[in-house]
């Protein structure tokens, strides 16, 4: 199961009359041209009304299989299969509504046991990177809420809620109006060097954004500049799970692109 997370940059891929050109994808997938950071890759065959797509580790072993209406961005329609990396099925899922529906039939574990049946239970995932436990909770197929538990601090952080935290002008709006705004480092615009970065943080209860994280360090002071910058970001509309406000995580990706 792929991790939660918002982002508003499309999915990019290459079409043709027979099977696609391989592209590959980082591990937010997100396309990238260096194979090297890949950690996933593509086929499509046109099918009709869009395209029969493979999606796969960059092992090679299967990790989706399914229909798309749209390539670019991505849209998926109907049935999908997704894979562990042992081959095991991992989740049937169904899309409608241009892929804005997701409806979960069965989640299973990596020995192949159910653990969401006919579209209803909790499944737990373990994170190794962050050693925590995201507990995902499915209705009638719908995911309901997302979260984990911070011991420390005693404290929990939704990814998915009722309501997720916003920008109080829109998700659009700020990135037009606000993040356009940082200005591109030196060094990688004297070398011509393009990123994609992402930074992880928390929407507060009270809309405030904290905890910053960068998730992809480029070496270069993309990341600082964007940390930076979005710490001095008015507060968001907070999160609310039954009409409460939560915590909630967010991991926002931003595109350094030279003009």
């Amino acid at each position: 199961m792929r991790y939660l997370f918002f982002t508003l940059l499309c999915f990019s891929f290459t079409s043709g009359t027979f099977a696609q050109d391989i592209t590959y994808f980082d591990q937010f997938w997100q396309k990238t041209e260096d194979k090297g950071n890949a950690a996933y890759y593509r086929e499509a065959y046109p099918e009709t009304g869009g395209w029969r797509v493979k999606d796969y580790y960059i092992t090679g072993a299967l990790q989706m299989e399914g229909y798309v209406i749209s390539l670019e961005p991505n849209v998926q329609e109907g049935l999908s299969t997704y894979y562990f990396p042992n081959g095991r099925v991992n989740k049937r899922a169904w899309y409608s509504n241009e892929g804005k529906e997701e409806k979960v039939a069965d989640i299973y574990d990596e020995e192949g046991k159910a653990i969401v049946e006919k579209g209803n239970g909790i499944y737990q995932e373990h994170d190794p990177t962050s050693r925590r436990t995201i507990v995902y909770t499915y209705r009638d197929s719908l995911l309901t809420t997302c979260y984990y538990t911070r011991t420390q601090t005693r404290d929990t952080i939704y990814v998915k809620a009722d309501t997720s935290a916003e920008p109080k002008e829109g998700m659009q709006a700020f990135y037009t109006h606000y993040l356009s705004k940082i200005k591109y480092p030196f060094m990688p615009r004297l070398k011509g060097v393009e990123k994609n970065i992402y930074v992880k943080f928390l929407v507060d209860t009270d809309g405030r954004l904290t905890e910053f994280e960068s998730l992809d360090p480029s070496g270069y002071s993309f990341d600082a500049k964007t940390i930076k910058y979005l710490s001095k970001a008015p507060a968001w509309k907070p999160a609310l799970l039954n009409q409460k406000p939560v915590k909630m995580e967010f991991i926002l990706p931003v595109r350094f692109v030279l003009d």
